[in-house]
């Protein structure tokens, strides 16, 4: 019996070449590869009901009254069955879950569970956003990163992926309106007065996802895409609910949701193939 360790990071390649004594050349090949895994996290779900401290069921809604919950979901959906399709047309050795694949609240430690216990390479965490305070309440474009500046081991490996997805996502948006923009980073870290960190984004936690100093293969990328409440300022005219157009009830929506998945899947492939951090 022969064991043969290969570092569990996706689509890593090994060759083992078999040669008997007395032969010359090797008389058999043996090609290895570890499987890639991606995780992928619609945000929210379920009722009002099932709001946990670690994850509400819903926060942004749309001009048309569609929730961010279940566009998490139906992109996310989406984004599974185009990496199940590039999967079979380039025979990748890949592994795709999904948190949640129905209408349901998940606490923010299970969610990180799926990668941690599934090997993850990648987990992508999609929300949408909205704006309804401040001075121009409901009048913010763009598509931004959640991260943890200070408890997670490497934060700029979830940023060089984060910034790699919504670079991608803006292209993809762009030709249909000229207003998508990567808008900014967001910490959502907050400490009390001790130094202790009371509320996080828990499913881009290391101490739940199981990345450690030593050893992190997770690769979080937590993006906010869009402002879904656009235009809802001014709820007796719909001409100007730009975002909710573009992704829900406008003649183009399903082609720019095509677009965005897309974009997502191959920037998620061409991550785990360059390995930047392995």
């Amino acid at each position: 019996a022969i064991r043969v360790n290969v570092p569990p990071i996706g689509f890593n390649q090994v060759r083992i070449t078999i040669q008997i004594e007395g032969y010359t050349t090797p008389i058999n090949l043996i090609d290895m590869e570890v499987p890639a895994v991606v995780v992928i996290d619609p945000g929210h779900g379920g009722l009002e009901k099932d709001t946990l401290a670690s994850s509400s069921w819903n926060n942004a809604v749309s001009p048309s009254g569609v929730l961010e919950k279940d566009m998490t979901l139906d992109y996310r959906l989406a984004l599974r069955d185009s990496l199940c399709a590039r999967r079979e047309q380039d025979k990748l050795n890949l592994r795709v879950f999904m948190t949640r694949d129905q209408d349901v609240n998940l606490p923010a430690d299970e969610r990180a569970h799926k990668a941690r216990d599934n090997g993850a390479d990648v987990l992508f965490v999609l929300h949408f956003n909205s704006n309804d305070n401040g001075t121009k309440p409901h009048q913010s474009r763009g598509t931004l990163e959640v991260y943890r500046v200070t408890s997670n081991v490497h934060p700029e490996e979830d940023t060089e992926l984060s910034i790699n997805l919504i670079d991608r996502m803006v292209g993809a948006i762009s030709p249909f309106d000229a207003r998508a923009n990567h808008r900014a980073r967001v910490n959502y870290e907050v400490k009390g007065k001790n130094g202790k960190l009371l509320v996080g984004p828990g499913v881009s936690s290391d101490l739940n996802n199981g990345n450690t100093e030593s050893y992190h293969p997770i690769r979080t990328a937590y993006i906010e895409g869009e402002f879904i409440d656009f235009g809802a300022n001014t709820p007796k005219d719909h001409t100007d609910d730009a975002v909710d157009i573009l992704l829900n009830i406008g003649p183009n929506a399903e082609t720019v949701k095509t677009a965005i998945v897309n974009a997502i899947r191959d920037g998620i492939i061409q991550d785990m193939q360059v390995q930047p951090h392995s």
